[in-house]
């Protein structure tokens, strides 16, 4: 991106270098996702904290801003996007799996934190809300490839400049979210608008973000977790595993069933590299998510001994998992 940056103003942060506002926020909106290892609001998955930070760290470079700004920027951020994402994504709203939220609702947000801190009015915030909405995009299909740490980095890059047109009087549509063939109706199948604004005021539904646990797919926390808690509890050699069983929500194997994932970035979302993993090295943590790691012939082995079950009775952030030695022994353990 060095070939396309017009000015150094804005850290890369790690590298040592500057660029333009809108490219350092691309490459740190980018590194935050980099191991999967970055937050997520728990009911609907978006990654609010990639896009939002790298774009008001870059405005803060270039202008005075306070800490309790900052926050309140932040916050204010957080809390529109995980809002958004219910009303697109949580009973009674439907939308198609294929959208990767934190891409098409994450330049809301950052244009709605940016263009507080840019002391935008009403009409303005309306207007950064809408040019963002125009720039949302993003699909899930991206999972397991580089693409999939571009679309939050895009979206704090898109997030940024939509703020800075509105704050030059660039318009757009006065109902860019809520009109007749707007974000909700052309999303939603259908949307629920009402989340926008339940409890509003009494209600932080952004305290529902949290980071990960484990440096891989929000759908793979839970198997994951379970094989720990088996290794923690049971002392045996991985090389005498006769087989393992995991039991999963439907949109964990729909999302993540990958028996030999070919790089660190499959690997991400793979249920067996991690039963895998975490059963030979007894831990779950970057180095379970390295290349050295993935293709490992002891784990690559193992992961042809992994077995993925639906299991209908659990949710999308619970599973089970069972590994069976060659002398018959059997250790179990479920995450709730």
């Amino acid at each position: 991106l060095q070939a396309l940056s017009g000015t150094s103003v804005c850290t890369v942060i790690g590298r040592g270098v500057k660029l333009d506002a809108l490219n350092a926020v691309l490459l740190n909106g980018l590194s935050v996702g980099a191991n999967a290892y970055d937050d997520a609001h728990i009911q609907t998955v978006i990654h609010p904290a990639a896009p939002t930070v790298a774009a008001l760290l870059a405005y803060a470079e270039q202008h005075p801003v306070s800490g309790t700004d900052f926050l309140h920027a932040l916050i204010l951020s957080h809390e529109l996007l995980s809002r958004l994402c219910c009303a697109l994504a949580v009973a009674p709203a439907r939308c198609h799996l294929g959208h990767y939220m934190t891409g098409l609702i994450g330049p809301i947000g950052v244009a709605a934190g940016v263009g507080k801190l840019m002391g935008l009015n009403e009409q303005q915030l309306v207007w950064a809300m809408g040019a963002a909405a125009m720039q949302g995009s993003g699909f899930r299909s991206s999972h397991g490839t580089m693409c999939a740490t571009f679309i939050p980095g895009d979206a704090g890059r898109n997030g940024l400049l939509a703020a800075h047109l509105a704050a030059n009087n660039f318009t757009c549509q006065e109902e860019p979210l809520t009109s007749v063939n707007g974000l909700l109706s052309a999303v939603g199948n259908p949307a629920n608008p009402e989340a926008l604004v339940d409890r509003l005021g009494e209600h932080g539904e952004c305290m529902n973000v949290a980071i990960k646990p484990f440096p891989n797919g929000c759908v793979v926390h839970a198997a994951t977790d379970a094989c720990v808690g088996i290794v923690r509890e049971h002392p045996f050699a991985a090389e005498d595993i006769e087989s393992v069983e995991l039991q999963v929500h439907p949109l964990a194997v729909s999302l993540a069933d990958r028996k030999m994932p070919k790089d660190t970035y499959e690997a991400q979302i793979s249920l067996q590299h991690w039963a895998a993993a975490v059963l030979q090295h007894r831990s779950a943590g970057l180095a379970e998510a390295t290349e050295a790691s993935v293709h490992d012939p002891a784990i690559a082995a193992l992961r042809e001994r992994v077995v993925v079950n639906i299991a209908n009775d659990l949710q999308a952030d619970e599973a089970r998992a069972a590994v069976v030695m060659r002398d018959g022994r059997r250790f179990a353990a479920e995450v709730r």
